[in-house]
């Protein structure tokens, strides 16, 4: 990753004007991906996509137990 590519995730509302780029990834149930998009001027190198995933994969487990041991 290099020095001027920052990852923030799941931004508020106001954060979201100010990025470069929005990258976007959907998990199934499997936690296998289903689809990945980016909007923006910037290009996602692929350490940032890596990154991502992985991130992405620990996230919705995180909100899986949560709402569905509740």
């Amino acid at each position: 990753m290099s020095n001027s590519s920052i990852i923030l995730a799941d931004p508020t509302s106001f954060e979201e004007p100010l990025l470069d780029t929005k990258l976007s990834i959907v998990t199934d149930d499997d936690n296998e991906l289903i689809s990945v998009s980016q909007v923006g001027l910037g290009c996602a190198s692929q350490d940032v996509l890596l990154a991502c995933a992985s991130a992405a994969k620990v996230r919705r487990l995180s909100l899986a137990k949560r709402i569905y041991d509740s």
